[in-house]
């Protein structure tokens, strides 16, 4: 176990949401000033070169708690400023018609993502390893850059 203080495992917690509390404004009027679908496109690289760093460093045997801790608050930023982004992009990726469903869709998303993701990360992580989970959570952030991408092609046509 690479984590075996309940302080550290606190502090990871607090590190995962302190940025919303710093960052979620400033991104909003972020949001506001830049194209949304490329900050979104941005935000999911970086968050998956984060999770990819972590799976690279844990394969080479140099991850470490003071790693692990700087990337889950790099990653904690990366989803503040995701949020105001991607919600503002929903109305501009669906028709007029489809938005209620698309905007109930989103929220119940991020809803069931925050209970599917950690319990299906806990399942893994015993069978698979720490590195694949953070591999597997790196392509996730990838497929969502592809989708977000495709989205702002989409808006253009």
């Amino acid at each position: 176990m690479l984590i075996d203080s309940p302080f550290l495992i606190s502090l990871m917690s607090t590190l995962a949401s302190l940025p919303f509390l710093l960052f979620t404004l400033p991104a909003g009027a972020l949001a506001d000033k830049v194209n949304r679908q490329k900050l979104v496109c941005a935000i999911n690289v970086c968050l998956a070169a984060t999770a990819l760093s972590l799976a690279l460093l844990g394969w080479l045997r140099l991850l470490n708690a003071p790693l692990i801790l700087v990337s889950v608050f790099f990653i904690g930023i990366g989803f503040a400023f995701n949020a105001p982004a991607w919600t503002s992009i929903v109305p501009q990726v669906v028709s007029d018609s489809e938005l209620p469903s698309a905007a109930t869709l989103s929220g119940l998303q991020l809803t069931i993502s925050g209970i599917v993701g950690p319990g299906l990360g806990g399942l893994l992580l015993p069978l698979v390893g720490a590195n694949f989970v953070f591999a597997l959570n790196g392509a996730c952030f990838l497929l969502v850059f592809r989708a977000a991408w495709r989205g702002a092609w989409r808006c253009k046509r």
